[in-house]
């Protein structure tokens, strides 16, 4: 039963995405320069839409169609960090903003990109909306892989012998916004009629609610603002989202020419697209290359005309407003988001993989037989009956599967153990030993004699890793990205067309193992004397942030082995103890080092016995360049230090995997743990009876700054998709509660809005000529967040914090001098979190000359935990520090404001794990 899934999975076959344009070569226009002249469009402002010249709105869909490979990511090249990235995108940001240029001035006040309005009460389309964004159904579940192309492969391939000459439709979408409109009406309607039995009236009525609900978050989806790029005053419109975008979700962009420019005239079309939109056939076009796109452009403008025939324009008719037509588009495309969660989801259960293709797969072939039996009816139904129809057999398929025996999840977990994934090398994290080397340093050795009596111990484990590993010949594989499994692809499809490219994306999430790392751990433990009664005690996995190392465990690791907790710090990929800090300087924690020490009776650096190695391989970095570490205790003199590959902006795929990689490097540690549990870790001659985790032991995460980032996605994954009956994964231990210290989210704007990190990164790409207030650095930020929302932590926060206690924190500062603020991880870059809070005007706006951001920063990550915490019942515990600073954790410095987190952390994990003890109440 498992093997026709395991045929079924091969990407190849599934990925039905052609080319749009030729790829090029020296005697191939594949880039026309098209020359016109038309003296009507003289004065006039347009949406600047000119595929010829790759001036247009990025990401869109034509890049999908034009990747060759057909393997779900967008076309790009090797030319600069922003076709990088593009290359490797499985789909827009659903963090990121969105901008349309425009080849002119327009009036601000024209601009109306709201989506609802209230009525007497009641949340109404806006009729003088003319920016919109608008998601779309698709009744299979897949956005890009559902038209007539599609559904004639899918009937091939099933055996299914059409009719000469008859060509199957493709899938009919439909608006999510339309449909929750149309079922609040309905339900009004049920709830006003006479003769709606009374005991259905309260369901009804909770059923209005909860649409009601939803109707207020598509209000509060997106906001558009008018923004000056490229040195043009007021010549941009920006769509910023407010919430993350829905995932692998096709959204309709809309610019109509009720917006005015300067001079009061009305948006008209980009020349090019004016030309592509009229044409009636392609002998009409400038460029025999932009054919593909007429019926690219005339499904949006149909879509478009959709909308407004159904929603905008009866609510423009009850206000005596003109309807809207196509003649009133000055722009109409599409662009569809990544998968976020989808790669690490699987990276932890891969059986979450198969189980979703099984989904789409069972959508899909219903509505093939549906579109089939109904081949002479279906052009006489309505748009509206057509989706109605597809729907329904849809999801009455699914309902079948998840009810048959076996079922989906079953057939999925049966695939994927079929597969013996862990002898392919995929990720699938299991338990692997912890050792831990003799020796035992005093915490007051390390801290000084104010520190708690509690040990330290060094330790290390062996993980998978899937990163490529630098050598002495080749040194950058260090800035090389993940890359997909061929050897599960010749396990599933023998044909060799799996994976159709080395790309690790959703549609494709498994990527091949590189080798195994050694790498060193760092364990804080109590005091037997003091914490005997405790036993077993609970467990706190601690990731420091970026630049840092394990030692950065120590302080706060300190207090909770005085609360009898033990800590177990790990590097983040790249990281490690090095010869000097990020900063400079000789890095203190020497003494504890992988590759080499200092040994504290000569004073001298020498090798260090351990049997591991730091994360970073030995290797650092000079003028860009990998070069061997030297250390040496004259700082002057030393080289390299933590993390210095890690934020990889001129290859972003790169930059993106080294997020990936923490996260499952995290999972596999939280697998191995349970082989602590045998081990005499106070130091009593007693093996087996200080911790069990998996047992009795509550597991708890601690996070600092990217520590805390990579953490959100990490608890989330491991709580979430690794917990689900039958699909997850076993050997991922549940996680008690997680404390988030100086995070943040939307991590692209959130280094351009860092006090201390912005500097260094807008230097470095002012070099590469992107500068603020350019198209192209804000095009280079749009692609490097949609390059790691695959890990980005607002993506994983509603997931986080359904299934899991939170505390967050952030230096939040007094709220009148900006100073006090977080000079690192920015609070937010948008005046309106600062508003919300009563502080001073401008406190939390955008740094400097960047614009705002209000996905960047720790508030919005606060936000989007809290919501989800109401609406799931978990707890999240928020703390706005009014003194502190971004290595407060670290340095336990100001001691007031260490004591403060400490406290509240220890509070937090002891009241959560008693909780837990008493179960639900």
């Amino acid at each position: 039963m498992f093997k026709k899934t395991l045929i079924s999975l091969a990407v190849a076959s599934t990925l039905g995405l052609t080319g749009c344009f030729d790829s090029g070569s020296n005697d191939k226009n594949a880039n026309p320069s098209p020359k016109y002249k038309d003296s009507s469009i003289d004065g006039k402002t347009w949406p600047i839409f000119n595929p010829a010249t790759k001036q247009l709105p990025t990401p869109n869909d034509i890049l999908f169609a034009q990747e060759l490979a057909a393997d779900g990511t967008m076309a790009g090249s090797s030319d600069n960090a922003v076709t990088i990235g593009l290359d490797a995108l499985d789909g827009a940001s659903t963090v990121a903003q969105f901008d349309i240029k425009l080849s002119g001035t327009i009036k601000k006040d024209s601009v109306d990109g709201r989506v609802l309005i209230e009525q007497d009460g009641s949340l109404i389309p806006n009729p003088t909306q003319n920016v919109f964004l608008l998601g779309l159904d698709f009744p299979g579940g897949d956005a890009l892989l559902n038209n007539s192309d599609h559904y004639m492969k899918l009937a091939d391939a099933n055996g299914i012998t059409l009719p000469e000459g008859v060509i199957l439709p493709g899938e009919t979408p439909t608006f999510d916004l339309g449909i929750l409109l149309k079922t609040a009406q309905e339900l009004k309607a049920a709830l006003a009629n006479p003769d709606t039995p009374d005991a259905a009236k309260p369901t009804l009525g909770a059923q209005l609610m909860d649409i009601g609900k939803q109707l207020q978050e598509k209000a509060m989806e997106y906001r558009v603002e008018v923004i000056s790029l490229d040195g043009g005053t007021d010549n941009a419109l920006r769509i910023t989202p407010l919430q993350p975008l829905d995932p692998k979700k096709k959204y309709l962009v809309v610019v109509t020419n009720e917006i005015v420019d300067y001079d009061g005239d009305p948006l008209i079309n980009d020349p090019v697209y004016n030309n592509i939109s009229t044409a009636e056939s392609p002998a009409d076009l400038i460029s025999q290359q932009l054919a593909p796109l007429i019926p690219a452009i005339n499904s949006w403008e149909q879509l478009a005309g959709g909308y407004f025939e159904n929603v905008t324009n009866t609510v423009r008719k009850q206000v005596g407003l003109p309807a809207l037509g196509n003649d009133s588009i000055s722009l109409a495309l599409t662009f569809t988001t990544g998968g976020t969660t989808d790669v690490l989801e699987t990276a932890a259960a891969p059986a979450q993989f198969f189980y979703r293709n099984g989904l789409t797969q069972t959508r899909q072939g219903a509505i093939l037989q549906t579109l089939v039996s109904n081949l002479d009816s279906w052009s006489e139904l309505s748009p509206t009956e057509q989706y109605t129809r597809l729907k329904t057999a849809a999801e009455t398929a699914v309902g079948q599967a998840e009810a048959a025996s076996p079922s989906l999840a079953q057939i999925a977990a049966g695939t994927a153990a079929q597969l013996n994934l862990p002898s392919l090398g995929v990720s699938s994290p299991a338990p692997s030993t912890i050792s831990v080397f003799p020796g035992r340093i005093p915490a007051q050795a390390a801290l000084g004699q104010s520190a708690k009596p509690t040990d330290i111990l060094v330790g290390g484990i062996t993980l998978p890793y899937y990163l490529s590993i630098p050598t002495e010949s080749n040194p950058e594989a260090i800035n090389a990205p993940w890359v997909a499994s061929s050897k599960l692809g010749d396990e599933i499809d023998s044909t060799g067309a799996t994976p159709p490219s080395d790309k690790v994306t959703y549609k494709y999430p498994f990527a091949e193992k590189q080798g195994d790392v050694s790498v060193p751990l760092m364990l804080s433990v109590p005091d037997e004397n003091k914490c005997e009664a405790a036993k077993p005690w609970n467990v706190v996995i601690y990731q420091h942030g970026i630049f840092g190392n394990r030692s950065h465990s120590l302080a706060l690791g300190n207090q909770l082995a005085d609360n009898c907790f033990v800590t177990v710090a790990m590097d983040l990929p790249h990281h490690g103890i090095a010869p000097t800090l990020a900063t400079g300087g000789v890095d203190p924690s020497l003494a504890f080092g992988a590759d080499k020490a200092l040994d504290p009776s000569t004073g001298k650096i020498v090798d260090s016995p351990l049997p591991v190695n730091e994360r970073h391989f030995g290797w650092g970095q000079k003028n860009g360049t990998p070069v061997r570490m030297t250390y040496s205790l004259d700082a002057d003199q030393a080289v390299g230090s933590s993390g210095q590959f890690f934020l990889n902006l001129s290859n972003l795929p790169v930059a993106r995997d080294n997020l990936r990689q923490a996260v499952v490097d995290l999972l596999n540690l939280n697998a191995s743990l349970p082989s602590l549990n045998g081990l005499d870790l106070d130091d009593n001659g007693t093996a087996g009876d200080d911790i069990d985790v998996g047992g009795d032991s509550k597991l708890f995460f601690a996070g600092h700054s990217l520590g805390g980032i990579v953490g959100t996605t990490f608890v989330s994954v491991a709580n979430g998709a690794a917990q689900v009956e039958t699909l997850g994964n076993t050997s991922i231990n549940e996680i008690t509660a997680a404390a988030l210290i100086t995070p943040g989210a939307g991590v692209a704007k959130l280094l351009e809005n860092s006090p201390s990190i912005s500097p260094t990164v807008l230097g470095q790409l002012a070099k590469a000529g992107l500068t603020q207030g350019s198209r192209e650095l804000e095009l280079f930020l749009n692609v490097a967040q949609a390059s790691i929302d695959s890990a980005e932590p607002l993506n994983f926060a509603a997931s986080l914090a359904s299934t899991t206690p939170v505390y967050i924190n952030e230096v939040y500062g007094n709220g009148t001098d900006i100073k006090t603020k977080d000079q690192t991880v920015p609070v937010a870059a948008d005046k309106s979190y600062g508003e919300a809070l009563n502080s001073i005007e401008g406190y939390t706006a955008p740094l400097g000359l960047a614009k705002p951001a209000p996905l960047a920063g720790t508030e919005p990550l606060i936000y989007a935990l809290e919501d989800s915490g109401a609406t799931s019942g978990q707890t999240v515990e928020v703390k706005r520090l009014a003194s502190g600073n971004h290595s407060t954790v670290v340095t336990a410095q100001p001691l007031s404001a260490f004591a403060e987190i400490a406290n509240d952390v220890i509070t937090f994990f002891g009241t959560q794990a008693q909780q837990q003890d008493q179960g639900p109440q």
